[in-house]
């Protein structure tokens, strides 16, 4: 070998060990907040995430009992939570720990000491909550992490002194767990060991083993049922829920239930399954409506030997009895068109199934008196709910 091309071969090796460096080696650029109660003051922060839409930073300020909001550059812009066990409150010193975002925008927040994990609006306004002190399904002891699964929206929660990791769905009910005690495969240190999470890809999270000084990965575990789509959608006063599977193992039936709370179910009408099959399935079932109000719809398919599992949650929010518009195309990847069928259309309001106004999030692209063309390229992938004039809210899909 030359004199020349080792020289050449060395200076090429050293240039791509610079630009290797340079990739891996981040410009600190910022920091925000410093030791106290004050605005924009932090007491043992403990959890951050950045909203889906606007890029404001969420802060779990831990032993100050409260959620701090900061814009993207930093700038302090309000907070929520006070000290206590009260809905939107946070227990002392020890409850604000971790916090993360569903698609709707809305914030799930770890009270850890208090049990529990809250949800906020983007705004800070108090929702829901799920768990309560214990070791029984859908209990906590001192849960430490939260994450949202990217595409199901089931919530991931590290209860750090039960060992375990528990599974809710988006709407928060219990739907399983992972793990148990000791230090083999699958299993997490005793009341320090599993404390957070985070997903890899959709199907695939790490946990965070403290006590056991790792990190272990995870694969989602496959259900009996693979579904190519859960819809539940209103025309004419009739909500038509729809589902189709891509395959099928041991499936014995579907049962449709209904709530008028998120709460309390009751079956509307039981479908047979395929039992096993790869071939897509697709099943309907309608159900009038004779009243306006909120309606929430699941699915609960049961397998041969007995075993069931739970569909994610929809809602269906009738505002009056009455004629809706017409949405083309729906489900929409960008743009949606709404025609009237009788009067002139005046405003749109956008609504997420949890009931929150996105119309700030959406713009008019083209506007005639009976139809409006609408750009939904800001708002992310999820079934949404839309007002025009005095019709009624009509649900409709986005899709990447």
């Amino acid at each position: 070998m030359s004199e020349l091309f080792k020289l050449l071969s060395l200076t090429f090796l050293i240039s791509c060990l610079d630009m290797v460096n340079l990739v891996a080696q981040p410009t600190f650029n910022m920091s925000v907040g410093t030791s106290g109660t004050g605005n924009g003051e932090f007491s043992q922060p403990n959890g951050i995430a950045v909203h889906p839409f606007s890029g404001d930073i969420y802060v779990a300020d831990r032993n100050n009992e409260r959620v701090q909001i900061f814009s993207s550059s930093g700038i302090y812009q309000s907070q929520f939570g006070t000290s206590g066990t009260g809905n939107g409150q946070f227990a002392s010193n020890n409850g604000c720990v971790d916090l993360a975002f569903d698609g709707s925008g809305n914030v799930w927040v770890i009270d850890r000491a208090n049990h529990r994990v809250q949800q906020f609006n983007s705004a800070g306004v108090y929702l829901s909550q799920f768990g309560s002190s214990g070791a029984g399904n859908g209990e906590f002891s001192q849960p430490n992490g939260i994450a949202v699964h990217p595409s199901s929206g089931d919530i991931y929660v590290a209860d750090r002194n039960n060992e375990r990791v528990q599974i809710f769905s988006s709407s928060g009910i219990y739907q399983s767990q992972f793990g148990t005690l000791g230090t083999g495969n699958g299993q997490f240190a005793s009341n320090n060991g599993c404390v957070d999470l985070g997903f890899a890809s959709g199907s695939m999270v790490w946990v965070v083993d403290r006590g056991n000084h790792r990190i272990q990965q995870f694969m989602e575990a496959s259900l009996p049922v693979e579904f190519a789509l859960f819809d539940v959608y209103l025309e004419e006063n009739t909500v038509h829920i729809e589902w189709q599977t891509r395959s099928e193992q041991n499936n014995h039936y579907f049962e449709v239930e209904r709530s008028d709370n998120g709460f309390s179910w009751e079956t509307l009408q039981r479908v047979q399954g395929a039992g096993t099959s790869l071939a897509l399935k697709d099943y309907k079932v309608v159900d009038p409506i004779k009243q306006a109000g909120t309606y929430y719809y699941r699915l609960r398919q049961v397998d041969l030997n007995g075993r069931f599992f739970f569909s994610e949650i929809r809602l269906v929010n009738v505002q009056s009895i009455g004629k809706t518009p017409d949405i083309f195309s729906n489900p929409a990847s960008d743009k949606v068109t709404v025609v009237s069928k009788a009067e002139d259309i005046d405003f749109v309001t956008f609504f997420d199934m949890y009931g929150n106004d996105l119309t700030a999030f959406v713009q008019i692209a083209a506007q005639a008196p009976k139809s409006l063309c609408i750009n939904l390229e800001t708002l992310p992938e999820g079934v949404y709910f839309l007002k025009t004039g005095s019709y009624t809210s009509k649900i409709f899909v986005r899709k990447n």
